[in-house]
């Protein structure tokens, strides 16, 4: 595996502005062009990507209030699996339960009912497939490889997509696709194609709505609409004028994290060591474009 640095930047000209990415291996460039105008740090070892995890109500197996511990210790009946109704079976096996929408404990298996319900909700409406959607709807416009446009299913005549695991990206899809959430608000081409308040909510531009504390009795994480933010105090990222703020990002298991800043600036890694380091990269970010102004404020 080679860990590759990467940097999207704008090459404008009165005609066509034209952006390209820029990886560093070894000490050869290569450059790829880029539909969307972005600023990318990579560093990456491109493994399969898995970001979502919706908070329902079924909780955990033990009680154990910690949000990570399902995910850490009982998970093996949903993952192991590759049916339909095992891993249903499994993503409903958690016997704690709370008022959907009160309490955080991360379960892949979550997304993959919520993937679920889409799915029949769509079949029954329309008779798509909800992969087959995003595909046409978002892949297809944003110009990502056609080696994205694959998803894990269950091995059955469900073929569910896993909607919380499966997935395979480049670097240059990675980048596409940061940009399209987090500067482009989920619009391309200026025809909005995701639900726009729930976007930024996740994004954590929407003062009433910072979801769920995601790691009791601390007030450091907050996940929302399937991503999460992380408290900063304003002096530790060089804004001492403002006392903390929500950082939203993506993360997958592993060792994946997609850094959605609010300058413009996406920071993202994949690897496969259990390493989840981002504090540095936002720092650094506010040295490639202003953070300070842009930040959302711990209220």
């Amino acid at each position: 595996r080679q860990l590759r640095f990467c940097r999207v930047r704008n090459r404008r000209s009165p005609l066509a502005p034209e952006r390209h990415v820029s990886c560093h291996r070894s000490r050869a460039w290569t450059e790829a062009p880029l539909s969307r105008s972005c600023r990318v740090v990579v560093h990456s070892s491109c493994h399969g990507l898995s970001i979502l995890g919706i908070p329902l109500g079924v909780v955990s197996k033990s009680g154990e209030p910690r949000y990570q511990y399902d995910e850490d210790n009982d998970m093996g009946p949903f993952f192991v699996p590759d049916t339909y109704a095992a891993k249903m079976t499994a993503a409903f096996g958690f016997t704690h339960r709370v008022e959907p929408g009160t309490k955080h404990i991360y379960h892949t298996s979550d997304t993959f009912i919520v993937a679920s319900a889409m799915q029949q909700y769509l079949k029954a409406k329309s008779g798509r497939d909800v992969w087959a959607m995003v595909i046409e709807d978002i892949l297809v416009p944003l110009k990502v490889s056609s080696g994205s446009w694959t998803s894990l299913r269950t091995y059955d005549t469900m073929a569910q997509p896993y909607g919380g695991m499966g997935l395979w990206f480049t670097v240059d899809d990675v980048a596409k696709i940061a940009t399209f959430l987090s500067v482009d608000h989920g619009a391309i081409n200026g025809v909005q194609l995701l639900e726009k308040e729930g976007l930024l909510a996740g994004l954590q531009q929407v003062p009433t709505d910072r979801g769920l504390n995601a790691d009791n009795p601390d007030l450091t994480l907050r996940y929302n609409h399937g991503m999460w933010a992380k408290v900063y105090r304003g002096a530790d990222v060089g804004c001492p004028q403002q006392e903390s703020f929500y950082q939203p990002y993506l993360s997958g298991f592993g060792g994946i994290r997609i850094v959605l800043l609010n300058n413009g600036v996406t920071y993202f890694y994949f690897s496969d060591g259990g390493e989840f380091e981002m504090d540095a990269a936002v720092v650094e970010s506010n040295k490639i474009a202003p953070l300070c102004a842009q930040m959302a404020r711990v209220q």
